[in-house]
């Protein structure tokens, strides 16, 4: 699979982020016609993609705890990410 990744500022970047999509939310794949969002989306579509080698595991008990883990994450974690990078900038001033 080849693919481009591509960091963006969402402070300085906000306009060509929206022009993709209604949502200015990284991280973002965009392949041809389709636009995606939100990183277990983003998963799950290149699992189904590009099924080797899967991302995700193939028994449903495991897939569905790695999916709890990842929603874990999300709301636990990286909900703290923007005031981190946030700190870290001011830190630097």
């Amino acid at each position: 699979m080849d693919f481009e990744v591509i960091d963006v500022d969402q402070s300085s970047r906000a306009d060509d982020i929206a022009a993709i999509s209604q949502y200015s939310k990284v991280p973002r794949l965009v392949e041809r016609d389709l636009v995606l969002h939100e990183a277990n989306i983003i998963n799950e579509y290149i699992d189904e993609r590009f099924p080797h080698p899967q991302l995700m595991p193939p028994d449903p008990v495991m897939r569905a705890r790695a999916r709890q883990l990842l929603l874990t994450m999300e709301r636990e974690i990286f909900v703290h990410i923007e005031t981190i990078e946030r700190n870290l900038k001011s830190a630097d001033k």
